[in-house]
């Protein structure tokens, strides 16, 4: 199976340092993509610490061990993360999210924990493969906000789980088949807050993979970026 792949990140331009990192591994089967978290202790080195680890995966034939292994590595990171902020004395450890995508001939593994997205354009069929570990997202899960009003509450940008927090970090599993055509787009929330869903679609389905990743880019600087934006785009061949 072959691939075409692209990816950016930009500060935007609100934020001074980008704590976003991302990682795009065609040999390795491997896209990566991590959104530090700005309310904690310098996040841009909890995303960086992510696409560290995961940058060491050996390429493996079997789909399952090349997921157990990355999910070692994210565990390996959040102990990291967990024993330096313990050893420098920090108030707040730093955390980030996490989405991952592996491909292997005609299978997908997506992984995550937080709220950075991956989503598939089939044909006309555009679908979000995760699942946000938000606080708004939680409230929607019960019937008390609609995803309409979740964009607009002043606690959107709350997330329930992170790589860094907790002892033991919890991976959610997507799987998925990956035919040619396929496109698979991974991104911190920098960009869906800005850009829709139909947005996305049409940005893919309209442009090559390079320009659909700039032209999702310039859309979000256009509605001034108030985060760091992050993309990653697959297309399978």
């Amino acid at each position: 199976m072959g691939v075409e792949a692209a990816a950016v990140s930009h500060v935007g331009k609100v934020r001074a340092v980008n704590e976003d990192a991302c990682l795009s591994r065609p040999q390795q089967g491997l896209w990566a993509v991590a959104d530090g978290m700005g309310g904690h202790a310098r996040g841009d080195l909890a995303s960086q610490a992510l696409i560290s680890a995961l940058s060491t995966l050996q390429p493996n034939r079997d789909l399952d061990a090349s997921c157990a292994a990355v999910a070692d590595l994210i565990q390996f990171a959040n102990d990291g993360l967990r024993q330096g902020a313990t050893e420098s004395g920090a108030s707040r450890q730093p955390g980030s999210t996490i989405v991952t995508l592996l491909l292997h001939a005609t299978e997908a593994v997506v992984l995550w924990a937080g709220d950075s997205r991956a989503y598939r354009l089939r044909d006309a069929c555009f679908e979000q493969l995760t699942r946000d570990h938000s606080y708004v997202q939680s409230l929607i899960d019960e019937g008390l906000l609609s995803p309409e009003e979740a964009e607009q509450h002043p606690m959107a940008s709350v997330i329930t789980r992170a790589v860094g927090i907790d002892p033991t970090l919890k991976l959610d599993r997507h799987s998925c088949s990956a035919l040619p055509g396929d496109y698979f787009l991974l991104c911190s929330d920098g960009l869906t807050r800005c850009c829709s869903d139909r947005e996305l679609a049409q940005a893919l389905s309209s442009h090559s993979v390079e320009a659909a990743v700039q032209a999702l880019l310039d859309l979000t600087l256009e509605r001034g970026a108030p985060d760091n934006v992050t993309i990653v785009l697959v297309r399978i061949l």
